[in-house]
């Protein structure tokens, strides 16, 4: 189970989304580390990830950093990710479930956003799964929508909803459905829930891929209340061709980057949940949780969507029963610098 830093490969548009060289490799998954979160390709000047791959890749463009979470990163690979990676010190940590957590609470000047609190008080660091995790209430907001309304060309119905890439869904037979050949189409709940920390279902009630098309239906959280596509998303895909995946993506002023990409098949009238809470993003299936990243690009937005893509004449996404909720209300986070100074206490007490 090797872990690389590895370099960004796409365009960022809709069928070429950034993602990590080597996501070709079936059950990858990846920490972005590029400093604008995703909105551009280089950051910068800043072009990485930290990229986890289930068998190792010989690929010359990825380099390696560990085999195992609790191998010991020696004093060389250390300079590597100082001069790669624009850090000021050299990480302290030996460990590489210690180094990467001390990487995420403590990034460079102008470097990526900084890991944040679960909802519980603890830093939870995912990467093929839970690498670190470093302990350190409850309320909040719900909504729904039924759809139960008459037909009609716009969504609004139990909730107001604006539409922001597009204009293709509405109303039909007490359910939202996109229909047609259009690019994305993404819409929005106007209501805010309480904190960030919040999570987002919906039922997916059928995708039809028309004549030789791709579609996918998708829930989306952490959206603000403006027209700037910036939301984490989580969607079933499928397509004439035989893909049938789950995706766990971003958008970052329009711009795609994909998290982690499954390969269970999208069933019809499956409910799909996306969950952000602090850095840890987390994809559910039918209630079980399938998908786990650590991001820290998308902050501070309180409002849930959704979202379909169709790209052929007669594709469909028909989906119902819609809620978004928070997880908690928001607690008193320590600063970084103190969890910073615990995290060096354990690993010297180890050594």
């Amino acid at each position: 189970m090797p872990y690389y830093l590895a370099p960004y490969i796409g365009t960022g548009i809709a069928l070429d989304p950034f993602r990590p060289r080597g996501s070709d490799q079936s059950g990858w998954s990846a920490i972005d580390l590029r400093p604008n979160g995703g909105a551009t390709l280089d950051g910068g000047g800043l072009n990485a990830c930290l990229l986890h791959l289930p068998a190792a890749d010989p690929d010359p463009q990825l380099r390696l950093l560990a085999l195992d979470r609790l191998e010991t990163i020696g004093p060389g690979l250390r300079q590597v990710l100082v001069s790669r990676l624009g850090l000021l010190d050299t990480p302290t940590s030996p460990r590489w479930d210690d180094l990467v957590m001390e990487l995420l609470l403590g990034p460079p000047p102008n470097g990526w956003k900084p890991i944040r609190p679960t909802v519980e008080g603890a830093y939870e660091v995912w990467l093929g799964g839970l690498l670190r995790r470093l302990p350190v209430v409850r309320g909040g907001v719900s909504v729904s929508e039924t759809w139960s309304c008459v037909d009609s060309t716009i969504l609004d119905c139990d909730q107001n909803w604006a539409e922001i890439a597009g204009s293709a869904w509405g109303i039909t037979t007490n359910a939202a459905q996109r229909a047609g050949l259009s690019a994305w189409n993404e819409a929005r709940a106007d209501a805010d829930l309480a904190t960030d920390a919040h999570e987002v279902q919906v039922t997916l009630v059928a995708l039809t891929t028309g004549i030789l098309g791709t579609v996918a239906g998708a829930v989306l959280a952490r959206k603000d209340a403006t027209v700037t596509r910036t939301f984490y998303f989580w969607e079933g895909v499928v397509d004439h061709a035989g893909t049938n995946e789950h995706r766990l993506a971003k958008r970052v002023a329009g711009t795609e980057t994909v998290l982690q990409t499954l390969t269970n098949d999208f069933t019809a009238g499956e409910v799909i949940k996306l969950r952000c809470d602090g850095s840890t993003i987390k994809g559910f299936l039918a209630g079980v949780e399938i998908s786990s990243v650590t991001d820290t690009a998308i902050t501070g937005n309180l409002r849930c969507g959704i979202a379909g893509y169709g790209d052929a004449l007669g594709s469909n996404v028909h989906v119902d029963t819609w809620s978004a909720a928070d997880l908690a209300a928001a607690a008193a986070v320590r600063g970084h610098g103190a969890l910073l100074s615990g995290l060096r206490n354990q690993v010297i007490q180890r050594v």
